[in-house]
Formats: structure tokens, sequence, C-alpha cells
């Protein structure tokens, strides 16, 4: 956590605020300093301001000489930050934050929805789903802008977007709890293990969790955390080291590898529930309860939301409990 404290001899060489208000590039400056305390690289910041490193060194430089006092190590990577570089970072930070807020709550006086949205979506939901979603919604607001990445670890850039589309193993859903953002569950479903009957007849089938180590087996970190697959039998749970055959982080893409005999998976049900129902696949360690995956739904709390984030957020949730209703959450459709 950084430290309030400042030397007082350093404040008196802040320049005052009708100094500051005449530069045109102050603001720039402080911003760009913003994102280089963040991210501690000059390269990373300039990216972020979508200026070249020279520009951003510049800034830099510009901005200490303004101030009178070194705000970054250059040289030093354990400590970037000189102690008016921290407390200019956590000032400025607040101010930012304020400043973003000020724009959210006036986007509400506006009777027109507009502005820009930026999703991280998981694979599995994006395709099919997600992008039919917003396809209706910009045919009905011309001017709403989207930007749209498609990752299964949006989580853990979660400062970049306002809505998050993510999947993870219940097991592990703890990670987030500690995250400033509204969780909602959009689904659960229980892992199930499967091969094709294929494979299954070549190399037999594992009678307990501990044989999986013998097989092929084909695992997506973004699904279970790992290559660890968890069992319970008797509300006792354990975890079992599978050997690691084969990783695609795209249940869809490993759905077709499991289907084309590479090896046993774990996968949500809904994934193979039609493969499993015409025989295409097969279930097996049926004894043992699996642990649950799921699709949840993240976004800021209200204070933090505009109109137009709201609007979609709302709209989103509505389509998708269309698509639950309708049943067509299968493997077909992926």
């Amino acid at each position: 956590m950084y430290s309030e404290s400042y030397p007082l001899a350093e404040v008196a060489s802040i320049p005052s605020a009708e100094h500051s208000l005449s530069d045109p590039y102050m603001m720039a400056r402080m911003l760009f300093f913003m994102h280089l305390g963040m991210s501690g690289s000059i390269s990373s910041a300039s990216e972020k301001m979508g200026v070249s490193i020279s520009s951003g060194s510049r800034w830099l430089a510009d901005l200490e000489k303004d101030i009178g006092c070194q705000l970054y190590r250059r040289n030093n990577k354990s400590q970037r930050l000189t102690e008016a570089g921290v407390y200019l970072h956590n000032k400025f930070f607040l101010i930012h934050e304020e400043v973003c807020q000020l724009k959210r709550a006036l986007s509400d006086f506006s009777t027109v929805n507009q502005g820009t949205i930026r999703i991280c979506c998981t694979p599995v939901y994006a395709g099919k789903f997600l992008i039919p979603i917003v396809a209706r919604y910009l045919a009905m607001y011309k001017r709403v802008n989207f930007t749209i990445n498609v990752s299964a670890f949006g989580i853990r850039s979660w400062k970049e977007y306002d809505i998050i589309i993510g999947a993870i193993n219940s097991l592990n859903s703890h990670h987030d709890d500690e995250l400033p953002l509204v969780r909602r569950n959009l689904m659960c479903e229980p892992f199930v293990t499967v091969a094709s009957p294929a494979y299954l007849a070549l190399n037999g089938e594992p009678k307990h969790p501990s044989e999986l180590s013998q097989y092929h087996c084909l695992y997506a970190s973004s699904l279970t955390g790992g290559n660890e697959w968890a069992y319970a039998l008797n509300d006792e749970r354990h975890f079992y080291k599978v050997a690691k055959s084969l990783e695609i982080c795209d249940s869809a893409l490993l759905r077709k590898a499991v289907m084309a005999g590479a090896g046993i998976a774990y996968l949500p049900r809904y994934v193979v529930q039609q493969d499993i129902n015409s025989g295409r696949l097969a279930t097996i360690l049926n004894r043992w309860k699996t642990s649950d995956w799921l699709l949840n739904l993240y976004y800021p709390s209200q204070r933090y939301m505009t109109g137009c984030l709201t609007s979609f957020k709302e709209y989103l949730l509505e389509q998708h409990a269309k698509v639950l209703e309708q049943g067509i959450f299968a493997a077909d459709t992926l």
C-alpha cells in the first residue's frame, strides 16, 4: 500500500494551480504518470496513452521539470516511484476517478443512448450468443459503440473493461470475491468426464479417478484452473492430477478433440450434452460427483455505470434469459 506521507519541502516546489491550468498538456502528462505508476513501465504507459515511447519519456521529464523533483526511478526496478511520485500518483488517481464518475453522472442527463462499451467475453459465449445480442442492440441504438475482446482471462485485466463475461471453476470462485465488481451468475453446470466410444474401446475405461494419469487427458486451464480434476465420493472431495496430453483453452475445440478420439476430457455438461444423448461421447466415472462450471457476468456497481452501460447490461440479461428458456445452450450451437 502506498504511503500518504510527503515532504513539506517538496510540496512547496509543486507549481501553482494557475500555472498548471495554463499548460494544456499538464493533464495529459499527469494521466500518463498515473498509467506509469500502475504499470511501472514507460512503454506500457505510452501504449495506454497512444503515444510513442520517446514522447512518453519526454512527458515524464517535462512533468518532473515542472514539479521540480524526481518522480520515477529509471534504474530501480524494485521501487520505481519516488516518495513524491507515490504521493502524486495516489492523489491524481483519486482525481481521475472523480472525473470519470462526473462524466458518468452527466451522461444520465442525455436523452440519447450513446457511448462506448468495453467488453471481455469468454470464447464459449462470444460467437454464438454475445455477438447476436450486440448486433440487435446496435440496430436499436445507432450512437453506441462496442469494443469486444474474446478471452478466457478477462478477470485478470478487469480494470480495462466495463463488462466481463467469464467462466470459472466453482472451486476457484473465491478468487474473484475481492473484486470491486458486481458478480451475477448466468449459468451453473456440473463438469462431466467424457471420451469417445472409439477411444475407450482402444484404451479401456478408467474405474477410479486416480487411473486418469495413465490415459491421454485433454484439459483447459481456463476451465479447471490447471491439470487437476475434482471428484467427490461420500462427501469426500479429492483432486487428481491428469496427464498433460493436450491443453486447449477453448471448450468448443476441446469438445472437437475428444470427439476425434484424442483422449478423455472434463467439460461442462451443456457443452457435450447432445453428444452424450446421441452416443457420440460416453460419460465415465459416473459414481463420482464433480465440481461446477460457473458462467458469470461482472460489471461495476450502479454509481460507476453510465446510462448507456446500464441499458446494455439489462438488455443482455433479458436476452440471456430468453436463450435459457429456449434451451439452445447445446453442443451443436457452439
